[in-house]
């Protein structure tokens, strides 16, 4: 009993002096360990737990107040939404956004189920739409039908990453050449980002472009992750001809008319 007494007794005791020393590090070192402890910006981090922010707001008081301060800290925010958790995404994007003050954004925002456009999901989004002045980077799990809500201007806006979900009911599977992944858009064509000048980057997750008017022509790099067909790749490449300096797709061989002429991609 006395060597589990003693024992408890110096594990405290060592608690207690890490503790007291974390909170004597000074700013200028604090600032550091915050700054290398995320991921490289426009990267965002998980929201709670191991790697997020709110871990080291918890180590001591010192630490927390300056986290709380640190500006930088809640720039890069993730969030993620079903219906049943739009109170709970709606508190992180608010709080996050009010933490990073002024500060360039880097929104990652994923959409899990069908989620209808009611008045309080359109608050949600309206709290990104009111602060498309600060951001830098988007990195989007939504519906089409959803676009429509991403209205205005983005000054800023750098990269723009879109990851389709793929039970989208506005979409319908079709078979081309075997491939019954690929999709079929039903609705109507929808405007996205055409007032974003700084626009440059563009990377897509899907094996199709959604029917989008979008400004093309302004993008210098384009990524496809998974396979679109080689029609919809003629049509988005026609477009990149003249700007495009890097561009990274997989794409499926299927049916296309062999006369359309050659694309030259004059910068790649």
């Amino acid at each position: 009993m006395l060597c589990k007494s003693r024992l408890s007794f110096f594990q405290r005791s060592l608690k207690t002096r890490e503790t007291d020393m974390a909170a004597e590090l000074p700013g200028d070192v604090l600032s550091e360990i915050f700054t290398h402890y995320l991921p490289d910006f426009p990267l965002c981090p998980p929201a709670a737990g191991l790697g997020s922010p709110a871990l080291l707001s918890h180590v001591c008081s010192k630490w927390r107040e300056f986290a709380l301060d640190f500006a930088a800290f809640w720039r890069a925010i993730p969030v993620s939404v079903t219906t049943y958790s739009l109170p709970q995404a709606a508190n992180i994007l608010e709080t996050w956004l009010h933490r990073s003050r002024s500060s360039a954004l880097s929104i990652q925002l994923f959409l899990y189920g069908f989620i209808d456009s009611t008045s309080s999901f359109k608050k949600f989004f309206e709290m990104v739409t009111a602060n498309s002045h600060r951001i830098e980077h988007l990195d989007l799990w939504l519906y089409h039908h959803h676009f429509t809500l991403f209205s205005g201007p983005f000054p800023v806006l750098k990269s723009l990453r879109y990851t389709p979900p793929i039970r989208d009911p506005l979409y319908t599977s079709a078979e081309n050449q075997g491939y019954s992944s690929v999709k079929i858009f039903k609705g109507a064509v929808t405007p996205l980002f055409n007032e974003a000048p700084k626009l440059t980057e563009f990377e897509i997750t899907s094996m199709w472009v959604p029917p989008i008017v979008f400004p093309w022509k302004q993008i210098t790099r384009f990524v496809c992750r998974e396979g679109i067909s080689a029609k919809v790749l003629y049509g988005v490449l026609k477009n990149l001809a003249g700007s495009v300096v890097y561009c990274d797709v997989r794409f499926i061989l299927g049916e296309m008319d062999q006369h359309k002429p050659p694309i030259r991609l004059a910068k790649l």
